[in-house]
């Protein structure tokens, strides 16, 4: 019988930025949000000038889910261009063959995209690794119970992508894709443009925020709410922007060294009902 540690390698440490180019970083996004209309203005100005300063940061309004959804084109900044991809952050030594089942990622290494899912499509791509929406990962572990898909062996392990107004990865989500990929499963939180906001370590309990990639703060109102501003997301810049997500942000020591807190996602928000104001945020 294969054990757990004879199919998995040891996992690759992500290069971690140092401060300037977090730095650099966040002066770009607020040079993005600063051309778009929504934070244009007088009221604009003033809320990028406390975005520069980290004791004033918390002090910003959040943005409402609803609200984004609505005027989206009005996050748009002018000056965005089509990006590159998003690279995949694989956690495995080597190239891998991986299925990745979206079209956020850019091809490299041994990355096989896969645009259209399809049983055909997931075996001709051999893969060794597979990376998807938990929705479509769903999909797959059901076509394998039901016998309609014969999928390799995988080898590696399986990145669940979860993400604002995407399926959260549940407990039973864990133990069917266990059952049917017989591999670990490690949890990514993705942004709207692929960027990855958090990411699952090997000891499983929960994902580390990319500090260099995002901010993510906790209501602790009767919201319940995570926000999260994407540093990567220069096309539809928003800061403090309400998730829609429950969840938790954990300073505990983590086994794995990482000192970063960890996010843990619970499931929807208990939003405020209408009219409801005021709020005090903790920020991560």
């Amino acid at each position: 019988m294969r054990t757990l540690f004879s199919k998995v390698p040891l996992l690759r440490p992500r290069e971690r930025e140092g401060p300037d180019e977090k730095e650099e970083r966040w002066g770009a996004l607020l040079a993005a949000a600063a051309t778009s209309e929504f934070y244009s203005g007088k009221e604009g100005e003033k809320i990028l000038r406390r975005a520069k300063d980290p004791s004033t940061f918390s002090s910003i309004p959040p943005i409402e889910l609803a609200e984004y959804y609505d005027q989206v084109q009005r996050f748009r900044s002018a000056k965005a261009n089509d990006s590159r991809r998003a690279p995949l952050h694989a956690p495995w030594h080597g190239q891998v063959v991986v299925a990745a089942l979206t079209p956020w990622f850019c091809i490299e290494g041994r990355i096989r995209l896969i645009l259209q899912v399809s049983c055909q499509a997931l075996v001709e791509s051999k893969p060794e690794a597979l990376a998807a929406p938990v929705a479509v990962l769903r999909r797959v572990a059901a076509a394998m119970a039901a016998g309609t898909l014969q999928l390799p062996t995988l080898r590696y392990g399986v990145l669940a992508w979860t993400g604002i107004s995407r399926p959260h990865l549940t407990p039973a989500d864990r133990d069917l894709f266990w059952r049917m990929f017989q591999v670990p499963v490690f949890e990514q939180f993705r942004g709207f443009q692929g960027e990855l906001l958090a990411a699952e370590s090997d000891c499983h309990d929960g994902m580390h925020i990319e500090s260099t990639a995002a901010i993510w703060e906790q209501r602790t109102d009767s919201r319940d709410e995570l926000l999260v501003t994407s540093i990567g997301n220069l096309r539809y810049p928003a800061l403090r922007l309400a998730t829609g997500l429950r969840g938790r942000l954990d300073r505990s020591p983590c086994p794995c060294g990482r000192s970063e807190p960890r996010l843990n996602v619970l499931g929807p928000a208990c939003l405020a009902a209408a009219g409801e104001g005021g709020s005090t945020i903790a920020l991560a």
